[in-house]
């Protein structure tokens, strides 16, 4: 779980200037009928896939219309379009309340161990870590985390050592990822032995000149392990990475938006994306959006052919649940077209491309626009990878700072399994 911004996207495509309707968002607060409308009407132009997963789309708004009309408050209002949003079974599907940029809650991380959220990682310069709160800590009642942005959340936590304690811990919201989204190190295990570590935050823009620097130091290392647990995704920057770990110039994936779907008109189960346009290098959300653009919506993804600069040690990818979107579009190419090992737990399955469009009021509604088709030509959509090995975490481990994933990828290098 993370408390703090959680922006799946396989292609993150920055549109949030986007404006339904007018183009502009009113200075009146709307009522939520109007509301309801802006919000079914986004999704039936706007969502992926024509048929809509086989939901009659139609229907669920006539059913759900006249239940927006009597909602009271914003949060009742909020909670209805989510259920009917659920009711098409994807990721990246999602509306926002006005002012919440991201998702509200306190900075932490945490993930289920041993049937408990356990916070994994403490944000820095939040007001959790200000607070008090640890790895380690254990959430006793996590439903009361989430709240409305800058108020207090009064969260029962059970440390380490056993102990109960109560504190008020400010609500937050974090909309900008972090920076620079690749980062890298190299460690001595033996006498002329190094091994790199490379940690991929996100994919995003910044990514393939990080990637080529990292390379460049990291080459002559015995292994390498890179890590891309809990990496919410970004886009397709990340075969930069995979390009350096693979032979040749080959098919990623191919992406397909609404508009080329409805063209074909309907949802094809199989595809040949070598009969799709091409393209090679497409690493920044703009060289993205203008493939997709100027090929009629389907667009065939390929890696490099780096030569003598690919990488020959050992590779290790390390994969959690939080692994998500992108991630897993490199988690995948890693999988099925390199020798590494993949490690860990897996990925949350939300492989597709969303949008992000303003509403009248403020509300901020996120749409999956576009999915991917992998090299065999079969959809790829909210799969989750499974690792080669799979590794499982304990409340001590968390406390003693020891990391069974980490501990496995060493092994793994060192020739030990």
């Amino acid at each position: 779980m993370v408390t703090f911004v959680r922006d799946l996207c396989f292609v993150y495509l920055l549109m949030a200037a986007v404006q339904f309707a007018v183009g502009q968002t009113p200075t009146a607060k709307p009522g939520y009928s109007d509301l309801f409308v802006s919000v079914w009407e986004t999704v039936n132009e706007r969502f992926y896939d024509p048929e809509f997963n086989g939901v009659d789309w139609k229907a669920v708004g006539e059913r759900y219309r006249p239940l927006a009309a009597k909602a009271k408050t914003d949060a009742e209002f909020h909670g209805l379009m989510q259920k009917m949003l659920g009711e098409l079974p994807v990721s990246h599907l999602g509306l926002g309340m006005p002012g919440q940029q991201g998702h509200i809650g306190i900075g932490v991380r945490t993930h289920n161990i041993d049937g408990r959220q356990t916070v994994t990682f403490v944000h820095p310069g939040s007001d959790a870590q200000r607070r008090g709160i640890r790895t380690g800590d254990v959430f006793l009642d996590a439903s009361r985390v989430s709240g409305p942005l800058g108020s207090n959340a009064e969260i029962r936590l059970r440390g380490c050592d056993g102990r109960t304690r109560t504190i008020k811990v400010r609500r937050e919201s974090h909309s900008q990822p972090e920076r620079p989204s690749i980062r890298w190190r190299t460690f001595i295990i033996g006498e002329g032995e190094r091994i790199g570590y490379l940690r991929a935050v996100r994919f995003d823009d910044d990514v393939a000149p990080s990637v080529d620097r990292a390379m460049g130091e990291l080459k002559d290392t015995k292994g390498l392990i890179i890590d891309v647990r809990d990496n919410t995704g970004g886009n397709m920057s990340f075969i930069r990475l995979s390009s350096y770990l693979s032979s040749g110039e080959h098919l990623v994936a191919a992406l397909l938006t609404r508009h080329y779907l409805e063209a074909k008109g309907h949802t094809p189960g199989q595809i040949d994306p070598t009969q799709l346009p091409r393209t090679v290098g497409s690493y920044t959300n703009e060289k993205i959006y203008e493939a997709m653009k100027s090929n009629g919506g389907a667009v065939s993804f390929f890696s490099e052919d780096l030569g003598e600069r690919k990488y020959s040690g050992k590779v290790v990818v390390l994969i959690n649940d939080e692994t998500a979107s992108a991630a897993e579009g490199f988690a995948w190419h890693m999988k099925l077209m390199t020798a590494a090992t993949l490690v860990g737990r897996k990925t949350a399955g939300a492989l597709l491309g969303a949008e992000y469009f303003t509403l009248p009021g403020g509300w901020r509604l996120a749409v999956p626009t576009h999915s991917g088709w992998g090299p065999d030509g079969k959809p790829v959509i909210d799969q989750p990878v499974v690792p080669h090995i799979e590794t499982e975490w304990t409340a001590n481990d968390v406390c003693s700072g020891t990391d069974p994933d980490l501990a496995k990828a060493l092994d793994i290098i060192a020739g030990d399994n």
